[in-house]
């Protein structure tokens, strides 16, 4: 799923909260990427990140090259 339809479909923003200053760009398009940047490599099925926002992300699924599955949640202090 890109970030853009996370982003709308969740009302939050991923991405800026992770940008160090407003010149800085970002390699990835989608969740998937989204979550091996949180995790700063390939993150294995059953991991659990938070993002600096608030939403927890889970790998339900994945192989050694791509997330293919995430389970996305809202934590209760930011609902």
């Amino acid at each position: 799923m890109l970030i853009s339809e996370c982003e709308e479909k969740l009302d939050i923003d991923l991405i800026r909260p992770l940008l160090k200053n407003e010149n800085e760009e970002i390699n990835f398009e989608t969740l998937g990427g989204l979550v091996m940047f949180l995790a700063g490599r390939m993150p294995t099925r059953g991991e659990t990140f938070i993002h600096p926002s608030g939403i927890e992300f889970e790998i339900a699924e994945a192989d050694a090259r791509h997330i293919k599955r995430l389970i996305i949640r809202k934590r209760a202090e930011n609902i």
